[in-house]
Protein backbone atom coordinates (compact mmCIF):
# COMPACT_ATOMS: atom_id res chain seq x y z
CA UNK A 1 0.00 0.00 0.00
CA UNK A 2 1.12 3.28 -0.77
CA UNK A 3 0.93 7.08 0.41
CA UNK A 4 -2.30 8.15 -1.01
CA UNK A 5 -4.73 11.48 0.45
CA UNK A 6 -7.80 11.76 -1.28
CA UNK A 7 -8.47 15.54 -1.76
CA UNK A 8 -11.72 17.13 -0.27
CA UNK A 9 -12.55 17.41 -3.49
CA UNK A 10 -11.86 13.70 -4.50
CA UNK A 11 -14.05 12.97 -1.24
CA UNK A 12 -17.11 14.76 -1.83
CA UNK A 13 -17.53 13.71 -5.43
CA UNK A 14 -17.81 10.13 -3.58
CA UNK A 15 -19.63 10.96 -1.08
CA UNK A 16 -22.28 13.13 -3.65
CA UNK A 17 -22.51 10.01 -5.90
CA UNK A 18 -23.06 7.24 -2.97
CA UNK A 19 -25.46 10.12 -1.82
CA UNK A 20 -26.75 10.55 -5.35
CA UNK A 21 -26.29 14.20 -5.79
CA UNK A 22 -25.24 14.94 -9.34
CA UNK A 23 -21.71 16.46 -10.23
CA UNK A 24 -22.41 18.74 -12.93
CA UNK A 25 -19.05 20.47 -13.16
CA UNK A 26 -15.74 20.30 -12.07
CA UNK A 27 -12.52 22.06 -12.44
CA UNK A 28 -9.63 20.84 -10.14
CA UNK A 29 -10.63 21.57 -6.33
CA UNK A 30 -14.20 23.25 -8.28
CA UNK A 31 -17.38 21.74 -8.32
CA UNK A 32 -21.01 22.38 -8.70
CA UNK A 33 -23.37 19.92 -7.30
CA UNK A 34 -27.42 19.51 -8.03
CA UNK A 35 -29.73 17.83 -6.08
CA UNK A 36 -33.60 18.10 -6.54
CA UNK A 37 -32.91 21.60 -8.93
CA UNK A 38 -30.65 23.03 -6.26
CA UNK A 39 -27.55 23.71 -7.27
CA UNK A 40 -24.37 24.52 -5.21
CA UNK A 41 -20.38 25.62 -6.19
CA UNK A 42 -17.30 24.07 -3.79
CA UNK A 43 -13.70 24.66 -3.65
CA UNK A 44 -12.29 22.34 -2.02
CA UNK A 45 -13.88 22.14 1.50
CA UNK A 46 -15.44 25.40 1.37
CA UNK A 47 -18.88 25.87 0.00
CA UNK A 48 -21.14 28.65 -1.20
CA UNK A 49 -22.73 29.04 2.21
CA UNK A 50 -19.68 30.22 3.75
CA UNK A 51 -19.49 34.04 4.37
CA UNK A 52 -17.44 35.45 1.63
CA UNK A 53 -16.06 38.42 3.87
CA UNK A 54 -15.65 35.96 6.60
CA UNK A 55 -14.60 33.36 4.93
CA UNK A 56 -11.23 36.34 3.61
CA UNK A 57 -10.78 36.94 7.21
CA UNK A 58 -10.43 33.54 8.08
CA UNK A 59 -7.50 33.68 5.36
CA UNK A 60 -5.48 36.07 6.93
CA UNK A 61 -4.80 34.70 10.13
CA UNK A 62 -3.86 37.77 12.21
CA UNK A 63 -7.07 39.44 11.66
CA UNK A 64 -8.94 36.03 12.43
CA UNK A 65 -7.04 36.21 15.49
CA UNK A 66 -7.51 39.92 16.39
CA UNK A 67 -11.50 39.43 15.87
CA UNK A 68 -11.50 35.93 18.47
CA UNK A 69 -9.73 38.51 20.66
CA UNK A 70 -11.91 41.47 20.27
CA UNK A 71 -14.95 38.55 20.63
CA UNK A 72 -13.22 37.65 23.98
CA UNK A 73 -11.80 34.18 23.22
CA UNK A 74 -8.77 33.20 24.01
CA UNK A 75 -6.39 33.43 21.76
CA UNK A 76 -2.26 33.08 21.41
CA UNK A 77 -0.21 36.49 21.18
CA UNK A 78 0.97 37.30 17.47
CA UNK A 79 2.32 39.45 15.70
CA UNK A 80 3.36 40.08 12.18
CA UNK A 81 7.03 40.14 11.25
CA UNK A 82 8.22 43.78 10.29
CA UNK A 83 11.25 44.40 11.96
CA UNK A 84 14.26 42.09 13.58
CA UNK A 85 13.73 44.42 16.46
CA UNK A 86 10.11 43.76 17.12
CA UNK A 87 10.60 39.90 16.13
CA UNK A 88 13.86 40.03 18.79
CA UNK A 89 11.68 41.26 21.21
CA UNK A 90 8.73 39.16 20.90
CA UNK A 91 10.86 36.03 20.76
CA UNK A 92 12.60 37.29 24.24
CA UNK A 93 9.20 38.24 25.91
CA UNK A 94 7.73 34.75 25.09
CA UNK A 95 10.42 32.60 25.08
CA UNK A 96 8.98 29.84 22.19
CA UNK A 97 7.15 30.81 19.52
CA UNK A 98 5.82 29.76 16.49
CA UNK A 99 6.91 31.04 12.64
CA UNK A 100 4.38 30.54 9.69
CA UNK A 101 3.43 32.19 6.82
CA UNK A 102 0.49 34.81 7.29
CA UNK A 103 -1.74 32.25 4.67
CA UNK A 104 -0.56 28.72 4.74
CA UNK A 105 -2.33 25.84 5.33
CA UNK A 106 -1.40 22.30 6.33
CA UNK A 107 1.66 23.25 8.39
CA UNK A 108 3.01 24.37 4.69
CA UNK A 109 6.32 26.52 6.02
CA UNK A 110 5.66 26.21 9.64
CA UNK A 111 8.33 26.37 12.07
CA UNK A 112 8.21 25.47 15.92
CA UNK A 113 9.54 25.39 19.06
CA UNK A 114 11.91 28.46 18.22
CA UNK A 115 13.94 29.24 21.41
CA UNK A 116 16.80 31.40 19.51
CA UNK A 117 17.21 34.20 17.34
CA UNK A 118 19.71 32.45 14.91
CA UNK A 119 16.67 29.34 14.18
CA UNK A 120 13.34 32.55 14.50
CA UNK A 121 15.56 34.69 11.46
CA UNK A 122 16.28 31.21 9.90
CA UNK A 123 12.45 30.20 9.88
CA UNK A 124 11.04 33.40 9.12
CA UNK A 125 13.32 33.21 5.75
CA UNK A 126 11.95 29.74 5.24
CA UNK A 127 8.39 31.26 5.46
CA UNK A 128 9.02 34.10 3.29
CA UNK A 129 9.77 31.03 0.91
CA UNK A 130 6.70 29.60 1.73
CA UNK A 131 4.07 32.26 1.92
CA UNK A 132 1.98 33.59 -1.43
CA UNK A 133 1.98 36.76 -0.07
CA UNK A 134 5.75 36.70 1.90
CA UNK A 135 3.76 37.71 4.66
CA UNK A 136 5.06 36.07 7.92
CA UNK A 137 3.66 36.19 11.86
CA UNK A 138 5.46 35.14 14.80
CA UNK A 139 3.15 33.17 17.16
CA UNK A 140 3.29 32.34 21.04
CA UNK A 141 4.08 28.97 21.90
CA UNK A 142 2.49 27.31 24.15
CA UNK A 143 2.24 23.85 26.23
CA UNK A 144 -0.31 20.98 25.26
CA UNK A 145 -1.61 19.26 22.33
CA UNK A 146 -3.08 20.48 19.29
CA UNK A 147 -6.86 19.54 18.26
CA UNK A 148 -8.50 20.46 15.22
CA UNK A 149 -11.89 21.45 15.90
CA UNK A 150 -14.32 20.96 12.45
CA UNK A 151 -18.01 22.43 12.59
CA UNK A 152 -20.12 21.76 10.04
CA UNK A 153 -23.74 23.15 9.71
CA UNK A 154 -23.12 25.49 12.31
CA UNK A 155 -23.83 22.25 14.62
CA UNK A 156 -22.65 19.11 14.18
CA UNK A 157 -19.08 18.85 15.86
CA UNK A 158 -16.20 16.60 15.20
CA UNK A 159 -12.77 16.76 16.93
CA UNK A 160 -9.34 15.45 16.28
CA UNK A 161 -6.03 15.36 18.17
CA UNK A 162 -2.89 15.36 16.65
CA UNK A 163 -0.49 13.30 18.39
CA UNK A 164 3.14 13.99 17.39
CA UNK A 165 4.77 11.17 16.17
CA UNK A 166 7.69 9.53 18.88
CA UNK A 167 10.12 7.15 18.24
CA UNK A 168 11.06 4.72 20.41
CA UNK A 169 14.80 3.75 21.03
CA UNK A 170 15.91 0.19 21.52
CA UNK A 171 19.51 0.39 22.11
CA UNK A 172 20.16 -1.27 18.40
CA UNK A 173 18.01 0.63 15.38
CA UNK A 174 19.64 4.28 13.81
CA UNK A 175 17.16 6.85 13.72
CA UNK A 176 17.02 6.08 10.04
CA UNK A 177 15.96 2.54 10.74
CA UNK A 178 13.06 3.87 13.42
CA UNK A 179 11.72 6.14 10.74
CA UNK A 180 11.53 3.63 8.06
CA UNK A 181 10.05 1.56 10.85
CA UNK A 182 7.59 3.84 11.60
CA UNK A 183 6.71 4.59 8.29
CA UNK A 184 6.62 0.49 7.20
CA UNK A 185 3.21 1.06 9.75
CA UNK A 186 2.09 4.37 8.41
CA UNK A 187 1.70 2.66 5.09
CA UNK A 188 -0.15 -0.70 6.53
CA UNK A 189 -2.40 1.25 8.58
CA UNK A 190 -2.21 4.81 8.27
CA UNK A 191 -3.77 5.66 4.67
CA UNK A 192 -3.84 9.69 4.98
CA UNK A 193 -0.83 10.09 7.25
CA UNK A 194 2.29 11.29 5.38
CA UNK A 195 5.67 9.61 5.86
CA UNK A 196 8.38 10.57 7.84
CA UNK A 197 10.82 12.44 6.05
CA UNK A 198 14.88 13.29 6.78
CA UNK A 199 15.26 16.46 4.38
CA UNK A 200 17.95 18.50 4.45
CA UNK A 201 16.20 20.42 7.11
CA UNK A 202 15.52 18.14 9.81
CA UNK A 203 19.25 16.98 9.15
CA UNK A 204 20.08 20.86 10.05
CA UNK A 205 18.20 20.43 13.37
CA UNK A 206 19.39 16.92 13.93
CA UNK A 207 22.83 18.13 13.77
CA UNK A 208 21.83 20.72 16.46
CA UNK A 209 20.88 18.57 18.78
CA UNK A 210 24.34 16.76 18.16
CA UNK A 211 22.63 14.07 16.28
CA UNK A 212 22.27 12.32 13.09
CA UNK A 213 20.19 9.66 10.74
CA UNK A 214 22.74 7.09 12.61
CA UNK A 215 22.68 7.90 15.96
CA UNK A 216 21.56 4.75 17.72
CA UNK A 217 18.84 5.97 20.33
CA UNK A 218 19.20 3.79 23.70
CA UNK A 219 16.44 1.15 24.81
CA UNK A 220 13.31 3.18 25.58
CA UNK A 221 14.39 6.77 24.55
CA UNK A 222 11.98 9.16 22.82
CA UNK A 223 12.43 11.09 19.93
CA UNK A 224 9.68 13.54 19.08
CA UNK A 225 9.19 13.85 15.34
CA UNK A 226 8.39 17.17 15.95
CA UNK A 227 11.39 18.92 14.05
CA UNK A 228 9.80 18.33 10.25
CA UNK A 229 8.85 21.22 8.00
CA UNK A 230 4.81 20.85 7.54
CA UNK A 231 4.77 19.08 10.91
CA UNK A 232 0.82 18.93 10.89
CA UNK A 233 0.99 16.66 8.26
CA UNK A 234 3.09 14.01 10.01
CA UNK A 235 0.86 13.87 13.18
CA UNK A 236 -1.12 11.07 14.35
CA UNK A 237 -4.88 11.89 13.98
CA UNK A 238 -7.22 10.97 16.60
CA UNK A 239 -10.66 11.07 16.92
CA UNK A 240 -11.83 12.31 20.58
CA UNK A 241 -15.30 13.89 19.48
CA UNK A 242 -16.71 12.21 22.60
CA UNK A 243 -14.07 12.71 25.22
CA UNK A 244 -14.38 16.59 24.67
CA UNK A 245 -15.91 18.82 27.14
CA UNK A 246 -18.72 20.53 26.05
CA UNK A 247 -17.71 23.98 26.23
CA UNK A 248 -15.69 23.73 23.70
CA UNK A 249 -18.08 22.02 21.34
CA UNK A 250 -20.44 25.07 22.36
CA UNK A 251 -17.69 27.79 21.91
CA UNK A 252 -16.84 26.66 18.06
CA UNK A 253 -20.45 26.66 17.50
CA UNK A 254 -20.63 30.13 18.58
CA UNK A 255 -17.60 30.91 16.66
CA UNK A 256 -18.88 29.29 13.37
CA UNK A 257 -21.98 31.08 14.03
CA UNK A 258 -20.85 34.37 14.19
CA UNK A 259 -18.93 34.35 11.18
CA UNK A 260 -21.94 33.02 9.41
CA UNK A 261 -19.46 29.89 7.94
CA UNK A 262 -20.94 26.45 7.04
CA UNK A 263 -17.82 24.89 7.62
CA UNK A 264 -14.73 26.09 9.57
CA UNK A 265 -11.50 24.21 11.00
CA UNK A 266 -10.70 25.92 14.74
CA UNK A 267 -6.91 24.67 16.03
CA UNK A 268 -7.14 24.58 19.70
CA UNK A 269 -4.46 24.00 21.92
CA UNK A 270 -5.14 22.15 25.20
CA UNK A 271 -3.35 19.84 27.99
CA UNK A 272 -6.66 17.74 28.39
CA UNK A 273 -9.57 18.54 26.24
CA UNK A 274 -11.81 16.20 28.14
CA UNK A 275 -11.34 18.17 31.62
CA UNK A 276 -13.26 20.82 32.05
CA UNK A 277 -10.79 22.63 34.68
CA UNK A 278 -8.21 22.65 32.13
CA UNK A 279 -7.44 26.08 30.15
CA UNK A 280 -7.58 26.12 26.22
CA UNK A 281 -6.24 28.72 23.68
CA UNK A 282 -7.31 28.88 20.02
CA UNK A 283 -4.57 28.77 17.56
CA UNK A 284 -6.29 29.94 14.42
CA UNK A 285 -9.01 29.33 11.76
CA UNK A 286 -9.41 27.49 8.67
CA UNK A 287 -12.92 28.20 6.42
CA UNK A 288 -11.06 25.27 3.94
CA UNK A 289 -10.06 22.61 6.37
CA UNK A 290 -9.40 19.37 5.43
CA UNK A 291 -11.90 15.95 5.27
CA UNK A 292 -9.45 13.16 5.41
CA UNK A 293 -8.38 12.98 9.02
CA UNK A 294 -11.96 12.80 10.35
CA UNK A 295 -12.54 10.58 7.25
CA UNK A 296 -9.60 7.79 8.28
CA UNK A 297 -8.05 8.67 11.75
CA UNK A 298 -5.57 6.63 12.44
CA UNK A 299 -7.01 5.58 16.06
CA UNK A 300 -10.44 6.14 16.92
CA UNK A 301 -14.07 6.25 15.26
CA UNK A 302 -14.17 7.45 11.53
CA UNK A 303 -16.92 9.95 10.87
CA UNK A 304 -17.91 10.40 6.90
CA UNK A 305 -17.83 14.55 7.33
CA UNK A 306 -17.68 14.78 3.42
CA UNK A 307 -21.15 13.32 3.19
CA UNK A 308 -22.49 15.14 6.08
CA UNK A 309 -21.30 18.67 4.41
CA UNK A 310 -23.27 17.67 1.14
CA UNK A 311 -26.26 16.69 3.60
CA UNK A 312 -26.52 19.44 5.19
CA UNK A 313 -25.96 21.78 2.35
CA UNK A 314 -28.66 20.13 0.19
CA UNK A 315 -31.33 19.94 3.49
CA UNK A 316 -31.07 15.66 2.80
CA UNK A 317 -32.11 14.11 5.87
Amino acid sequence: MVYKKLTNAEYLEKSAKELGVKQTYRDGAFQIFEHNGVEHKFLSSSSDGNDSVADRVCKNKIRANNLLEHWGYPVMPSILYTTDEEALEFLTKHGKIVVKPLDSSFGKGVTINILDADDMFEAISFAVDKSQSSIVMLQKQTTGTDHRILVIGQKEVFVMKKNTPILLGDGVSTIRELVDGENSKRLRSFEVHKPLEITDRVNTLLQKLNLSEDTVLSSGEKMEWDMAVGVEQYRIMEEVADDTIDIIKQVSVEISSKLGMDLIGLDIMTDDISDINCPYTIVEINSNPGLSWHMKPAVGKSYNVAEALLKHTFGIE
